[in-house]
């Protein structure tokens, strides 16, 4: 029975492989164990972690991680999983290989009830950054299996694959290298540790986005230039300083965000919905609307067509006066107060000016958009601790694309006494000025773009959330800009920036 299966060919999936397993097992009396990992990139440290585990039974599966969950860096895998699978299945000590379905082995585990698990010694004190090896080790237990640790020479398909094949740009290599010369991977997350019990408040606009997944239509009615498409799926997702609230709320345990919502009981309960359980939502409820909408509509892989859905009113006095109220009265009980300034009327002199007085660390993210050029200023504020914007935004802000950007960087930086002032520049990286050390500058970390919507929010978060700790200008930088390298992997907020995700994505780059 068993060669009758294993001539039809070894890449199975793993309901095919669940089948085979239960077969070989319980009719035929065969062992199996069971190895699951990345192999991207397949080095002699696999062909020896695979022959020893091969010696504890009689069939050997292999699983791996599908393209979409593997969170090794930018650009990676480098080998998607059917050339993965195809090299596996290549081994003769390899009798059957799939694609796992999930991020960790857990739900394979449990369908093809291994005898034993293997992993690396390197696991044996069952912690990793993911913390699926302690999952792991309770699935295959529950099934009465067993894991087994084995030995042998370590490589890393990661430390191999950044210094002997070009994934990187000639510019991030060398940065990287810098980079590590001056900070180590756990002072990296020990700075982002640092800030967990910090107390957080996040003020800003409330937005959704709304996005409709499309099957676009080759053909083009010969009466209409109009795109032909059929709706496929559609996702809301909160967007603006919800997102940025729900970032923080990744890093730091207690996150308040507050903002106006529309005495529609809908409207609450979405914003709810949709934010992280650790966001406490302090709501200025009112009669005035309050709702913006950006939809859009995409393939897989392209933008169709951008819709904006705006609430174009300016806030009402009496909300105005509860919202500086709640500054005033609450200020003092938060770390820092982070302001999602995106030009949707929720922020006006008033209450900028309440903002340049708190006593606590403030950073700013403003946002130029096509209805409010020359009407959302960063300069209304008087003073404030990090500011966040883009080239186009800080030119448009002196009506000036002559000067310098580090010039303006400066001039902003002394208007608005920040000493910390960040442009983001899109694919070419990110600049910071800061007064006492001057321009520091460092390189987008991935040419792997999808889009590019949230990548923004995602650096200003995690950059803002790195200047409160202290971190230098080179640290604050560089890990804001591996957020927008992992936001810009999928549409809008689809890519979580938990610090598990960020920490595994820098431990990749930096080996």
């Amino acid at each position: 029975m068993y060669w009758r299966l294993k001539m039809i060919g070894k890449i199975k999936s793993l309901e095919e492989l669940s089948e085979i397993t239960e077969i070989l097992r319980n009719r035929d009396g065969q062992i199996i164990v069971h190895c699951h990992g990345v192999f991207d990139l397949f080095h002699p440290g696999h062909l020896e972690h695979l022959r020893l585990a091969k010696k504890l039974g009689d069939i050997l599966v292999v699983t791996i991680t599908p393209d979409k969950y593997v969170d090794k860096g930018p650009n990676r895998p480098v080998f998607n999983h059917n050339v993965r699978t195809s090299v596996l299945s290549a081994l003769e000590m390899v009798d059957f290989v799939s694609v796992n379905t999930g991020k960790s082995a857990v739900s394979a585990i449990l369908g093809l009830r291994p005898d034993i698990f293997v992993k690396g010694t390197e696991y044996q004190n069952l912690n990793d950054l993911s913390g699926f090896i302690r999952d792991e080790k309770i699935a295959v237990e529950s099934i009465g299996g067993r894991i087994e640790f084995v030995s042998g020479e370590i490589f890393s398909s990661s430390n191999l694959l950044n210094q002997y094949f070009n994934i990187f740009s000639d510019s991030v290599s060398p940065y990287l290298g810098l980079l590590q010369s001056q900070f180590s991977f756990q002072s990296i997350i020990s700075n982002l540790e640092s800030i967990r019990d910090k107390k957080i408040l996040v003020v800003g606009d409330n937005i959704f986005h709304e996005y409709f997944l499309c099957h676009a239509d080759a053909a083009i009615s010969p009466d209409s230039s109009a795109i032909n498409a059929c709706l496929v799926g559609k996702e809301k997702k909160i967007a603006g300083a919800g997102a940025i609230a729900n970032f923080i709320s990744q890093y730091c345990e207690q996150v308040t965000f507050l903002t106006h919502v529309n005495n529609t009981r809908d409207e609450e309960f979405l914003v709810e919905d949709l934010l992280n359980n650790n966001v406490l939502l302090h709501r200025i409820i009112s009669e005035d609307p309050s709702l913006n909408v950006e939809q859009f509509f995409h393939t897989s892989r392209t933008k169709l067509f951008h819709l904006s859905i705006r609430n174009n009113n300016r806030i009402s006095d009496p909300v105005k006066d509860q919202i500086l109220k709640f500054l005033r009265d609450n200020s003092r009980k938060y770390d820092a107060v982070f302001v999602a300034d995106l030009g949707y009327n929720f922020i006006d002199l008033d209450i900028a000016s309440e903002i340049s007085t708190l006593p606590c660390f403030t950073a700013v993210h403003t946002q130029t958009r096509l209805p409010n050029v020359c009407a959302n200023s960063a300069r209304k504020y008087n003073t404030v601790d990090f500011i966040c914007l883009n080239e186009t935004e800080i030119r448009t802000e002196y009506q000036d694309d002559i000067t310098s950007l580090d010039t303006l960087m400066k001039t902003l930086s002394e208007d608005i006494s920040c000493p910390s002032v960040s442009i983001t520049l899109g694919a070419v990286g990110a600049k910071i000025w800061n007064k006492s050390t001057g321009i520091t500058k460092s390189p987008a970390l991935t040419t792997e773009v999808i889009d590019t919507i949230g990548a923004k929010e995602g650096f200003f978060s995690i950059a803002g959330l790195s200047a409160m700790s202290g971190a230098n200008s080179e640290l604050i930088n560089f890990l804001g800009n591996v957020a927008g390298s992992m936001m810009v992997r999928s549409h809008g907020f689809g890519e979580s920036l938990g610090s598990e995700n960020t920490c595994r994505f820098i431990e990749t780059i930096l080996k």
